[in-house]
């Protein structure tokens, strides 16, 4: 199907488990992204199985353009971190890498290093929430929520590293952190 709608010139190869790569040779933006507009298109049409079934399969495309000197890891680096930025805005879409990618990534990597200290060096701090029955007229719990005020970075929003953490293995350590400390203020 990918070959399908490939210009003769373009190389089509998986990469391995369900990521592939196209190399549109001699492509400038516009060239990839029309191709990339007629992957995405021909990737939509459902396959129907041996049993009759309609399966669809999602795309998400990341978009990199190499240039003289360019190496081939770097072109790929570039072209996963717009596939996966592409897949963050709810994928079915292709992204062009652009420079600010690369900051945004780094940004993350670096939030996602200060918050793993943070929660192992009891960095953060638990704020509660009261939960009001308001039939009853009275608090009957409440919800333990993190904060976290960066050194440097002052306060963190909540929707910004909890993101972050959800992206990682990160989440469950900082769940354990949170409920540690939750049980230890009740007690």
């Amino acid at each position: 199907r990918l070959r399908e709608v490939m210009r003769p010139e373009d190389v089509v190869a998986r990469q391995g488990g369900d990521e592939f790569v196209v190399l549109c040779r001699g492509a400038d933006a516009d060239v990839a992204l029309a191709v990339a507009s007629r992957v995405l298109a021909v990737l939509n049409q459902p396959v129907t199985t041996i049993n009759g079934s309609d399966v669809v399969v999602g795309a998400s495309i990341g978009i990199a353009l190499g240039g003289p000197g360019d190496l081939a890891e770097m072109v790929l680096r570039d072209a996963d971190t717009a596939m996966y930025a592409a897949k963050g805005t709810g994928g079915g879409r292709a992204r062009m890498f652009t420079p600010e990618l690369r900051e945004a990534v780094v940004l993350v990597h670096e939030l996602e290093v200060d918050l793993r200290s943070a929660v192992r060096n009891d960095e953060l701090t638990v704020v509660y929430q009261p939960v009001v029955d308001l039939g009853l007229g009275r608090v009957t719990g409440c919800e333990a929520l993190v904060r976290w005020h960066h050194a440097d970075r002052g306060t963190v929003r909540p929707q910004d590293f909890i993101a972050v953490a959800e992206q990682s293995d990160l989440i469950l350590e900082l769940g354990d952190w949170v409920l540690r400390r939750a049980l230890r203020d009740a007690a």
